[in-house]
Parts: structure tokens; sequence; C-alpha cells
């Protein structure tokens, strides 16, 4: 299929709907709705972030909740909760969604590493910091030839941290050796919560293209850890629009009807004082091709 952009494409008929009804009538009207559409995570996943934006959060959070119940508790579906409650700034009830999975998956890295950010944007540095460093360092059991790139995005995270906070941080457990922080101005991060990136293309502005075939620009670069995790950094950035896109093929969606959910996160000054962290999510039901998901602006 065509390049296209996903903000370009009409939403599922019962997000319109319930768009379109009053705000004293949308619980109602979500009622309704869930007689049809009971079964299907993707609708309860919609709906949470449809009244999380229309200010009924009370009500967004138990919608939530029922689409990590429907999907029978698999780890794909309450790593998206988590992501969805990160970006709702929730930190402190994503932390408590990535604590029982870290338990249950302890050798699982990209959890340990989505447990890490959200201590680190709740506050906790001293335990983003141990978190970061015991996954780095510890025995990994499951799929350990996946996480190269990975383990080396948690070490550039962990010294990220040291180099803002420092002066409040307990180190002396971690060698001299790894404490070796690589500021950048740009850092885009692309994980999915179980089934896959497909290829990550970023457009820098001026419009060369930094992507898993051509991983190296003139001013950035690109990791990928086996299509679950990409990013990409510049040290310099230029000023204009970063243009991100996927070239996505893996719309079926998990058991249990569990949607593919893609989580960017953009760290500008990254490793330096005055450090931002912004987390946006975006589902890819039904989509297929070169899609571009999202932009950033310098």
């Amino acid at each position: 299929s065509k390049p296209y952009r996903l903000k370009d494409m009409d939403d599922v008929d019962y997000v319109t709907e319930i768009k379109e009804t009053l705000h004293t009538e949308k619980y109602q009207a979500y009622l309704k709705l869930r007689e049809t559409y009971r079964t299907q995570p993707g609708f309860y996943f919609d709906m949470a972030e449809l009244f999380f934006d229309a200010g009924l959060k009370k009500e967004a959070y138990e919608i939530l909740m029922n689409a990590a119940e429907v999907s029978r508790g698999q780890w794909q579906a309450l790593r998206a909760v988590g992501f969805i409650l990160e970006s709702w700034r929730w930190f402190d009830k994503a932390i408590e969604v990535y604590e029982a999975l870290a338990e249950s998956y302890p050798g699982n890295l990209y959890i340990r590493r989505d447990l890490a950010l959200a201590y680190y944007q709740h506050g906790q540095y001293q335990q983003a910091v141990a978190t970061l460093y015991n996954a780095i360092k510890g025995n990994v059991y499951d799929y350990g030839d996946w996480y190269v790139a990975t383990r080396v995005s948690m070490l550039n995270e962990m010294n990220a941290i040291i180099a803002i906070h420092r002066d409040s941080l307990i180190i002396d457990f971690i060698p001299a050796s790894l404490i070796r922080p690589l500021p950048v101005d740009l850092r885009i991060v692309l994980e999915s919560n179980g089934s896959g990136l497909g290829n990550v293309i970023i457009k820098e502005p001026g419009g060369e293209v930094c992507s898993y075939t051509k991983p190296i620009t003139k001013n950035g670069y690109m990791d990928n850890d086996f299509y679950f995790s990409s990013e990409y950094q510049t040290k310099y950035a230029k000023e204009g629009k970063y243009k991100i896109s996927v070239n996505y093929y893996s719309y079926n969606t998990w058991q249990y009807g569990i949607p593919d959910y893609i989580r960017i996160i953009t760290f500008k000054n990254f490793g330096k004082q005055g450090q931002e962290i912004k987390i946006s999510n975006v589902i890819m039901d039904n989509q297929s091709g070169e899609i571009e998901i999202g932009e950033i602006k310098w």
C-alpha cells in the first residue's frame, strides 16, 4: 500500500459516536456500545483514552481495567495499560503494573526498563538507577541474545540520570568504568507492547532518512533490538520536524484480540540539565504498510 499518515485515517465508528455524544451522556453511550464490543480489548483501550481526554478520568481508569480483564491478564495487554497510564502521567499506577509484571517475568528486560522509566518520571531516581543497573548486570534467560541494544540503551539511560541527579544519588555500587554520560540533543525511543515495530524510519529536517537499512546519517544514528525496540538519537539536532514512520505489517493482534501499541518516548536534552520527556501512544489496529505515526518539532 502507499505510504500514509495515521492522523489522516478515519476514526472507528464507535470512536466517532462517543466523540459526538454530549459530555453528560458519554458513559451511557459507552454502556450501550459495550453490549456489542464487550469481548474486544481494543474497544476498551479506545474508550479509556477517549474518556480521559474528555476529563472523565475516574471512568477512564475503570474502563482501562476492563481492558486488562477482558485480555485475561496477558502481559502484552498489561504492558499496554502501563503505557497508557504513563501517558496520563499516573506514574504511581504505572509503577504498580510494571512491578507486578517484573515479578512475573524477571528475565524480560523491556519490562524492567519500563519500570525504571516510570520510577524516574515519578521522581524516584535512586530506584530508577538501581533497577537499570540490576537489569544490565543480571542474567537474562528469556531471549538473551535479543537484548544487546536494550542493554546499551539502559546503560545510556542510567548514565543520563546520574549526570542530572548525581548529588542526590548513591552510586558506589556501580563500577566507575560504567559511568560515562553521552548527552545528546534529541533521543526518540519506540517500543511495542509485544508484537513488533517493523522498520522504523526517521525523516530528519532537510529530508535525510535514518532507518534500519540506513542507520547512520550525517547528524543521526539508529539502533534496533529485533523490532521490539528502536531508538534514534542526534547529538546536534537540526531545527525543524522529525517525522516518525514504521513499515508495519504486524497488524494481526495477539491472542484474545489484544491490540498492538507503539509507545513513542521523546527525550529532549537527553542527559543534560533541563531534560524533557514526553510519552505518546499509537494504537495500530488494522494498519499496514509505511505509516507516519508522529512527528517531533525541534
